[in-house]
């Protein structure tokens, strides 16, 4: 009986060590790290610090061509560019052949030179023809008084030969000087007609001189050669442009960017595209997207950004780079 109860008061007492110790654990493992310890790292963020954004790039094009369609049929002589050529405002792109217009323009010249060798010597004999024409003004007016006088007599008095002599004497001197002054009118209206005959050759000769200006054929815009489809001996068409020059003024860039990113992109909406021109320097434009479609079979969608170059530097076929950053914490 004695051992029983002893037996039984071992196992009660190894039961109460057991769960005293359990108890204990926890507190015996924060004594363990305190004398052992453990780093411990905060990082602290920001949206302003964390450069996050969206990067998509494509080549500058021009939105506006120019197609140069002369207006002259004669062959051409010289073609000044070629595709991909840059060329300013004015530039010569076509020379045309002007032979058949200088031989007109020559010929016009020498005309011109004839009238007025004639019409000097003739305003000499103008003013002399005139002079005479008053001189016979005032004999006619003289006869015309004296012939008046002697109607008015002649109701009174007897008529005689005498009288009706000097009546028939009179009126055929009045006809003959009447002729002779048609006559030198006539001759003075020729000169007249010769000095408006010279007025319409110098005109006409101005108008061969602006017409060979346009045998020349110019660069209307600033830009780039994007197309030439005329050669030396060739005639051009007044159907198939010759030239066509893409404007430097007014870009625009295309970039794909896949569905998840389309609701970023809003018409209207600026962006800041990075650029680096020909000469490796970096520029920064201000592009509005214009357009936005989506590709039926890629699944993919092209944005438009309108981008204006009002230096006209050479940017047409450069890689612009267009940087979107996140803008609130919903998008991060």
């Amino acid at each position: 009986m004695k051992i029983k109860f002893a037996v039984g008061r071992l196992i009660l007492i190894a039961f109460i060590g057991v769960l005293v110790w359990l108890l204990s654990y926890p507190i015996r493992l924060i004594e363990k790290d305190k004398e052992v310890g453990h780093p411990v790292s905060m990082i602290t963020y920001t949206l302003e610090e964390t450069p996050l954004n969206l990067q998509h790039s494509g080549k500058l094009e021009s939105t506006k061509e120019i197609k140069i369609v002369p207006g002259i049929l004669s062959e051409v002589v010289a073609v000044h560019v070629k595709e991909g050529d840059w060329v300013e405002k004015g530039e010569t792109l076509i020379s045309l052949d002007t032979t058949t217009l200088d031989e007109q323009i020559a010929k016009a010249k020498v005309d011109i030179e004839k009238v007025k060798t004639f019409n000097k010597d003739r305003v000499i004999d103008k003013e002399k023809t005139q002079d005479t024409i008053n001189k016979l003004d005032n004999q006619l007016e003289d006869i015309e008084k004296h012939l008046d006088k002697l109607y008015s007599t002649q109701s009174s008095m007897y008529a005689g030969p005498t009288y009706k002599k000097d009546i028939t004497e009179l009126e055929e001197q009045a006809s003959f000087l009447e002729i002779l002054k048609q006559t030198l009118e006539i001759l003075n209206l020729s000169v007249d007609h010769e000095t408006s005959r010279l007025s319409f050759l110098e005109e006409n000769y101005q108008k061969l001189l602006d017409l060979k200006k346009q045998y020349q054929i110019l660069a209307p815009v600033k830009g780039c050669i994007s197309a030439v489809n005329i050669q030396v001996g060739e005639t051009p068409s007044l159907h198939v442009p010759a030239l066509v020059v893409a404007n430097a003024e007014h870009l625009k860039l295309d970039i794909k960017i896949p569905k998840a990113q389309e609701a970023y992109y809003k018409i209207g909406t600026l962006f800041q595209v990075e650029i680096l021109d020909v000469t490796n320097q970096k520029l920064i434009l201000q592009g509005k997207v214009s357009d936005i479609s989506e590709e039926a079979y890629t699944g993919l969608y092209t944005v438009t950004l309108a981008i204006e170059n009002p230096d006209e530097k050479p940017l047409i076929g450069v890689l612009g780079k267009v940087c979107m950053p996140f803008e609130n914490e919903s998008t991060l």
